[in-house]
C-alpha cells in the first residue's frame, strides 16, 4: 500500500524546494514522489524498507538550520514501531589510529613528490547561473559562451605527463 511507503516530514524550511528534499531522501532509497506544503511534506518511496531506513538515517539531520522531524506516515503499519536511532555520538569506539589501521605502511605510496610530478588537471570554465530558490540539477549555460571551444581558441597548453616508471618498492602482496 502507498501509505506504508510514505514518510511524514515536518519542520521544513519555508522556502525549501521539492527537488532538494527529493535529492536528500534519494540517499535512503528510490523515491517515487515528494509533496510539500507549508512546513511539512510527504516522501513516497518505491519500497517499504526505505521508510524505516530513512527515519533512522536522517534522525537529527538539519537542513538550512532547521532540524527535520521524520516519521512514518500516520496510519501506516510502521507508525507505532520504535525506530532504531543511531546518532553519531552514540558510539564509544574511536576510529583506529594510523599505526593500528596499517596506514603507516602505505603512506609512502602517496608521497608529496608524486603529487608534483604531474601538472594539475585544468578544466575549461563555463559560466553558468543557478536557478533561484532551488536546485534543478542542471546548470543554465550562458548564451555568450560557445558550447565547444576549438583547439585554436584555447590559450592553455598542456604537456604530456612523463611515462610511468616501475617503482621497485611497490609490492602488491
Amino acid at each position: 500500500m502507498e501509505i506504508d511507503r510514505t514518510l511524514y516530514i515536518s519542520n521544513l524550511p519555508p522556502d525549501i524546494s521539492d527537488v532538494i528534499v527529493y535529492e536528500l531522501f534519494l540517499q535512503a532509497g528510490p523515491v517515487e514522489s515528494v509533496s510539500l506544503k507549508g512546513g511539512y511534506g510527504f516522501v513516497t518511496f518505491e519500497d517499504e524498507e526505505s521508510v524505516l531506513y530513512s527515519c533512522s538515517l536522517f534522525e537529527g539531520v538539519r537542513l538550512y538550520n532547521y532540524e527535520l522531524k521524520i516519521k512514518p506516515r500516520q496510519g501506516s503499519k510502521f507508525a507505532d514501531i520504535p525506530i532504531k536511532q543511531y546518532p553519531p555520538y552514540a558510539f564509544d569506539n574511536q576510529p583506529p589510529t594510523c599505526s593500528e589501521s596499517g596506514y603507516d605502511r602505505h603512506r609512502g605510496y602517496d608521497r608529496p613528490d608524486d603529487r608534483n610530478r604531474y601538472p594539475p588537471i585544468a578544466f575549461p570554465s563555463i559560466p553558468y547561473t543557478h536557478e533561484p530558490r532551488g536546485y534543478s540539477g542542471f546548470p543554465v549555460l550562458s548564451s555568450k559562451m560557445p558550447l565547444l571551444a576549438t583547439p585554436s581558441s584555447s590559450r592553455r597548453r598542456f604537456r604530456e605527463p612523463p611515462p610511468l616508471v616501475h617503482d621497485r618498492r611497490y609490492r602488491p602482496y
